[in-house]
């Protein structure tokens, strides 16, 4: 049964905690078990998932997670131990900062006598909501009474194929499930969406997008190239690009936000609509409240296999590590 520690206010008990959440973990790299690296400016980004199907529902859940960098080595005994892994989150268009209200935790569990089991916690404070930080599914064998060494570095990777982390933001009574992973999806395969439009206007995005076996696969439009009457934009930026779709990545949709906008437009949106015809395919502008403002006649919407991003391309520096 998960072991659930509840901490006191003083500020003093928190800096000690923060404080072994860096110091003492590193101490104990020599050790068998868990180690994970943290690399400067590392951070993981709210990603599309099936239970939202609406672009405004898409873009009012956007956040990022930023990491504090360092290396920890996790506890190889069961119990709840202090474990600060986040420094602040992001949340939402306006990207409402909260800083960790409380110290993190790990909370190591062994279900079977060749196994450990870790989750780390962490619960931030906005002022109208919480968010907590859950990673889950992070564990390794015990083999003849040792823990197997495992290394992890927090980069594109580690958050594309191996990272769990969720989130849960309550508001008011209710709940809402977020899930975060990496912010570019550099790892999984590129697709290209050409949007053909009326007088030679054309939109090109660029989309992350891992096939599923079932469900829903990862998705993440990444790249968008607006050529319409009102002028050109390059959109590379998470909090700007949004993707949404129903079960199975039916039914792809799209807004690219202008950083500055083009006469009265601020962006464009794209529905594919692919497989239901609940609403058809188009392409619209956007005004300064993300509502409709010009329809642009549709040619033709075709999604091809892409080779890479054009340049230049969204890259960061720890995506390196």
């Amino acid at each position: 049964m998960r072991r659930t520690v509840f901490f006191p206010s003083p500020y003093w008990l928190w800096a000690v905690c923060f404080v072994l959440s860096l110091v003492g973990p590193s101490s104990q790299a020599a050790e068998p078990g868990i180690t994970l690296y943290v690399p400067e400016g590392a951070r993981a980004a709210r990603v599309f998932d099936d239970s939202r199907t609406t672009l405004p529902e898409e873009y009012a859940t956007k956040a990022m997670a930023h990491f504090v960098p360092g290396s920890y080595s996790l506890p190889l005994t069961p119990g709840t131990y202090p474990l600060t892994l986040f420094a602040r989150v992001e949340y939402g268009p306006g990207r409402e900062m909260s800083l960790a209200s409380e110290p993190g935790t790990v909370t190591v569990s062994k279900p079977s006598p060749d196994w450990l089991d870790y989750t780390i916690t962490q619960k931030f404070v906005y002022a109208d909501k919480t968010l907590t930080l859950t990673i889950d599914y992070l564990g390794t064998p015990i083999i003849d009474g040792v823990a197997e060494s495992r290394e992890y570095t927090v980069n594109e990777p580690f958050l594309t194929d191996t990272l769990y982390l969720t989130g849960m933001v309550e508001k008011d009574g209710q709940q809402e499930y977020l899930r975060f992973s990496s912010e570019d999806y550099a790892s999984l395969p590129l697709y290209l969406f050409q949007v053909n439009l009326e007088g030679d206007q054309e939109i090109q995005l660029y989309v992350r997008w891992q096939p599923p076996m079932a469900g829903s696969g990862p998705a993440n439009v990444v790249y968008a190239d607006v050529r319409i009457d009102e002028g050109q934009r390059i959109q590379t930026g998470y909090w700007n690009l949004v993707y949404s779709a129903v079960h199975h990545n039916w039914d792809e949709k799209f807004w690219v936000l202008f950083d500055q906008p083009l006469g009265d437009a601020y962006g464009v949106a794209v529905f594919t609509r692919n497989v239901h015809d609940v609403e058809p395919q188009e392409v619209y502008t956007l005004d300064q409240n993300l509502n409709r403002l010009r329809t642009i006649p549709l040619e033709k919407i075709s999604k091809t296999p892409a080779e890479s991003l054009p340049q230049p391309s969204h890259a960061k520096a720890w995506s390196l590590y």
